[in-house]
């Protein structure tokens, strides 16, 4: 098999892959992501202390209002960089998820193609605002996905990733679930750039815009990153 690495001495740096990062936990699966060299990876958040090229500081606000109403311009001027396409990681509990509408705003009038890839975390331990929070970014960016303003929405639970994972321990835990996302989201991108010897595999219908990602045994048993019921 033709690994990445060899399909982007072929295709130049312009095979690299565009990820971005909103909030701590969308930031937090980028930043595993960027072990591997086929990434372009950008990061915004509020742990961002200082902006750089390809990370944005946001300022520390008290809520998720005042992230929805903070000036943008700066935001979008740093945006302008992203170009072609480009994968969008977030999960709507971090008040800082707020700003994903006016980005992906003004990347989609500029043009660049994007998909969104969405955590859903475990609602039980939130607060009720959070709850509300992640319900109301989770809702719209479904309904923008059906509408064809963007390409589409991966949604992944943090307590299917939990179930994959196996055993975990407190100091480690999102990393070790996260893990699972990552290589399985990596593998999947090699397997794209990869000419198959023969494939059974057919182009999705435009209407299959709200997805996600499972894995299959020999068996037959297929395990879901989120519960779809079937």
């Amino acid at each position: 098999m033709q690994d990445w690495q060899n399909f982007r001495k072929l295709k130049g740096d312009k095979s690299l892959k565009n990820i971005l990062g909103i909030g701590t936990a969308g930031c937090n699966v980028v930043e595993q992501l960027s072990e591997f060299s086929a990434y372009e990876c950008y990061y915004i958040s509020n742990e961002v202390k200082k902006s750089s090229k390809f990370k944005f500081a946001l300022e520390e606000l008290p809520g998720p209002e005042e992230y929805e109403s903070m000036a943008m311009n700066k935001l979008h001027k740093w945006l302008e960089k992203v170009k072609g396409a480009c994968t969008i990681m977030l999960s709507g509990a971090c008040d800082s998820a707020a700003i994903t509408l006016k980005a992906m705003e003004h990347l989609h009038k500029k043009g660049v193609k994007l998909d969104i890839v969405y955590f859903t975390p475990e609602t039980e331990v939130l607060s009720d605002t959070k709850v509300m929070l992640e319900r109301s970014v989770r809702g719209v960016l479904q309904n923008f996905a059906r509408s064809g303003l963007f390409e589409k929405i991966c949604l992944v639970s943090n307590l299917q990733l939990e179930k994959m994972a196996g055993s975990t321990n407190v100091f480690e835990y999102f990393s070790q679930i996260n893990h699972v996302f990552t290589s399985t989201y990596y593998m999947m991108d090699v397997f794209k750039n990869t000419k198959p010897i023969t494939c059974t595999f057919k182009r999705p219908k435009e209407s299959c815009r709200i997805t996600t990602i499972a894995v299959s045994s020999l068996e037959g048993e297929d395990k879901l990153f989120f519960p779809f019921i079937r």
